[in-house]
């Protein structure tokens, strides 16, 4: 029962700390209310929390209403998110149609044609890395000895 009582202060706990409820309240003031659970997924997908907040109450109090899950997608996307903000601003304001997905699109298109595709030129440092690499012939005469180890023991114990 007390172990029970201590892994709910931790995890509360832990969950206070990690989502700094001034971030929800200061959504929910201005009426933009965040869920939780777009929180915790920003977390995980190791997104900045407090510029995706800053950019959904700048759009929610221009009457644009874009969810956190999409300004979070154009983000893993390599998106500037605070350009397509302007943009959406910019076009509200000079009243031109412009959606929010056209102008994620707009902006990754931009993004490609100054810097290259980011998914593409990352595949490739990967590879490039795992050809690159020399292993340590230490540790690859630990890992022969471990294997070696582990089959006489499964060997003798059979």
């Amino acid at each position: 029962m007390i172990f029970l009582f201590f892994v709910i202060i931790l995890v509360s706990y832990s969950l206070w700390i990690i989502f700094i409820p001034s971030m929800w309240l200061k959504a929910y003031n201005f009426g933009a209310k965040i869920k939780f659970t777009d929180l915790i997924s920003l977390h995980i997908f190791n997104v900045p929390a407090r510029p995706m907040i800053d950019a959904r109450i700048k759009l929610f109090k221009s009457g644009i209403d874009i969810s956190i899950t999409q300004l979070r997608k154009h983000y893993i996307n390599g998106g500037d998110v605070n350009m397509v903000i302007e943009g959406l601003l910019k076009a509200q304001e000079k009243k031109i149609k412009l959606n929010f997905n056209k102008a994620c699109e707009l902006d990754l298109q931009e993004k490609k044609m100054l810097h290259g595709d980011p998914i593409k030129k990352r595949a490739d440092e990967t590879k490039q890395a795992g050809l690159n690499r020399k292993e340590n012939p230490l540790v690859v005469s630990m890992l022969i000895l471990g294997f070696i180890g582990v089959m006489t023991w499964w060997y003798f114990n059979l």
